[in-house]
């Protein structure tokens, strides 16, 4: 059974307009900017969204090491835009292809809004995954495992298109490797940012790790923000600031 997605409860809803998508596993929140809302776009993306999931589908039965492996793969020619983006993304931080997948899917239904339906605000949420184009400032909070002293706080993300992502070995469906409170991660492409929350929380074992894994990622030129947190210490870096929660 799926765990509960409490954190979707802190979208502003009086800034977006909300609505679910679902088809098979994969499952959406989806936020329109108010002012560019229109009565067909919910009907409109879940029919692209089923079209993405079958054509992604049969690549991977054609190609099952592409779900399988845990080492960076390249995309056949005959790959569909989303693997290749995952195989991009995964290639960056140097784990396996699933490990973007969250990430890729919402981003290219979030480009497929903008694109098709002309939306100019947006955001698509996957299991905590979030591709964003946004007009003006927005506060991307980070959730930590049930249990851990609430972190209050949230990336702030200027207008522009953003990809977020949280890894955890403590709350959430996604495998991982390491014991993290909290890893969130803030790029520019979502199933970068993706790839890069899993690599990076696997590495986290313990509270003493969190210092040393941010220095290693400090300067990694697709991080525009990094947080951190294990056994009671958390760190952050890049060029994204923090803000504390209401």
């Amino acid at each position: 059974m799926a765990e509960p997605k409490l954190y979707r409860a802190l979208a502003n809803d009086r800034r977006f307009r909300l609505f679910e998508l679902s088809y098979q596993e994969t499952n959406l929140l989806v936020g329109i900017g108010r002012p560019h809302w229109q009565s067909d776009l919910a009907l409109r993306a879940g029919r692209f969204l089923a079209g993405l999931r079958a054509n992604f589908d049969s690549y991977l039965a054609g190609h099952p090491v592409f779900l399988s492996s845990w080492e960076p793969l390249a995309a056949r020619a005959d790959a569909p835009a989303l693997a290749v983006a995952m195989a991009a993304a995964a290639r960056k931080a140097g784990v396996g292809p699933m490990a973007a997948v969250a990430g890729a899917f919402a981003a290219a239904v979030r480009d497929f809004l903008l694109g098709e339906c002309a939306v100019a605000e947006v955001f698509v949420e996957n299991g905590g995954d979030c591709a964003l184009t946004v007009q003006a400032d927005t506060v991307v909070a980070i959730q930590a495992a049930a249990g851990v002293e609430s972190i209050h706080q949230g990336f702030v993300l200027p207008a522009g298109s953003w990809g977020c992502a949280s890894s955890s070995g403590r709350l959430g469906h996604s495998r991982s490797l390491g014991s993290a409170d909290v890893c969130t991660v803030v790029c520019r492409e979502a199933a970068v940012a993706d790839a890069l929350a899993t690599a990076i929380a696997n590495q986290l074992g313990c509270a003493a790790d969190v210092q040393p894994l941010i220095e290693k990622y400090r300067s990694d030129p697709d991080i525009c923000g990094l947080f951190v947190a294990a056994g009671g210490i958390a760190a952050c870096c890049g060029s994204l600031p923090l803000c504390p929660l209401g």
